[in-house]
């Protein structure tokens, strides 16, 4: 976050570009701003309860946790503010951003989802230490695991759009925007897929 900011902050004060390029580094920095100071709070509480006297010895503290966890729920409206207050400000804002390539976002997150569900393969194939009494419903549990993530897998890529204007982003600004703010959630429930899998065989191991 905080290398983000320094090359948004470069693009906006340094370089001689034109207004658009400024405007979205401005932007950016905005964004990356906010983010950057809940996880400062966060290292500065950490920090405080394992150096200092400030925490209790042997007690467990989730406030770092809980700080990051809120920033991150609230980066979708942090998000939609900036862009509502950007539009708001200027007549034109196609004038004043720089657009996004949309069959780029199309690729870009094709591979995420497909990295991440390679991800939940590989949490089925780590366990070990199969128990005999449960040998057959460990196996049961794993093949499905395969199939119930090709099928996700199968599902994404038909739902997707295979042309730029057919994308959320491209149709209009309210779309544009609830879609950078789900992806967020939908981004974290892959994450969520594989540690669930994981979870599943455990319970035969």
């Amino acid at each position: 976050t905080s290398l983000n900011l320094l090359l948004s902050a470069e693009i906006r004060f340094y370089w001689d570009m034109n207004q658009e390029a400024k405007s979205s580094a401005e932007f950016d920095m905005k964004q990356n701003l906010l983010s950057l100071l809940s996880s400062l709070a966060a290292t500065v509480y950490s920090g405080l309860l394992y150096y200092t006297d400030y925490g209790t010895t042997g007690s467990i503290y989730h406030g770092p946790l809980l700080i990051l966890l809120v920033n991150w729920l609230t980066r979708p409206f942090q998000l939609i503010y900036l862009i509502s207050s950007a539009v708001s400000r200027y007549d034109d804002f196609k004038k004043y951003s720089v657009p996004m390539n949309i069959d780029f976002v199309i690729h870009r997150y094709g591979e995420w989802t497909m990295l991440m569900l390679g991800e939940s393969i590989l949490s089925l194939l780590i366990v070990n230490d199969i128990s005999r009494n449960n040998e057959s419903s460990y196996y049961l549990t794993f093949y499905l695991g395969i199939i119930s993530v090709t099928l996700l897998q199968f599902l994404y890529f038909k739902s997707q759009p295979h042309d730029a204007d057919h994308h959320a982003m491209r149709r209009t600004r309210n779309a544009g925007i609830l879609y950078s703010s789900v992806i967020q959630f939908y981004s974290a429930s892959l994450i969520l897929v594989g540690v669930s899998y994981k979870m599943l065989l455990s319970e035969y191991t």
